[in-house]
């Protein structure tokens, strides 16, 4: 079904998007979904204007479900959405198109979305690797989380995401010296009730 651009070419509508739940296939009997009758396996959580075709809107996805993360890695899928439009009507079992677009409602994940042109689903941006070249890759990355990039253990225990030491005690700018919190506490000496004195 076409729908002008300009309907939901919007930073609103982008905005909208965010915590959209996404469900496996559309519910058979409606365009909304009720939480209660189907199977939330994610939530869009950004979306943007499509580089490539800037009529349409791609989104990143945060898919929880493990079934689905699964499938997401070994099948060929696409996405469907479904918006819901203000002052859209039902006429003979066909919904008119009135006002411009409210909010999307859900994402569907399945085998041929609307977005795929008449076309093999594309509607997913997935990569799926040989196991070999999987294997390669998740080698070099423990490799590279093991080499600590160039600062030295010591120094690396007081940076910050960024790897810059938020401490330097030769440093006089600096915020101070490092504190090792668990050195610092100290025990206190346990207490001692006498139950025989409560009343």
């Amino acid at each position: 079904m076409f729908r002008p651009p300009e309907y939901y070419l919007t930073q609103e509508f982008l905005d909208r998007c965010a915590g959209v739940p996404v469900i496996m296939n559309h519910p058979t009997d409606s365009a909304t979904i009720n939480p209660a009758d189907v199977r939330i396996v994610g939530t869009v959580i950004h979306a943007f204007p499509n580089p490539a075709d800037p009529t349409e809107i791609l989104c990143v996805l945060r898919i929880i479900d493990g079934f689905m993360q699964q499938d997401l890695l070994t099948k060929i899928l696409s996405t469907s959405p479904s918006i819901v439009v203000a002052g859209s009507r039902i006429s003979d079992g066909v919904i008119v198109e009135g006002a411009p677009i409210a909010a999307p409602d859900h994402l569907a994940i399945c085998e041929l979305g609307v977005w795929d042109h008449q076309g093999p689903p594309s509607g997913i941006d997935q990569t799926i690797l040989p196991a070999t070249d999987a294997e390669s890759i998740t080698a070099e990355l423990e490799e590279n989380a093991q080499s600590g990039g160039e600062i030295g253990p010591e120094e690396n225990k007081h940076a910050d995401s960024s790897g810059i030491s938020q401490f330097n005690e030769h440093e006089p700018s600096s915020t101070g010296q490092a504190i090792d919190w668990l050195e610092a506490i100290t025990p206190t000496a346990p207490k001692v009730f006498d139950l025989s004195a409560i009343n």
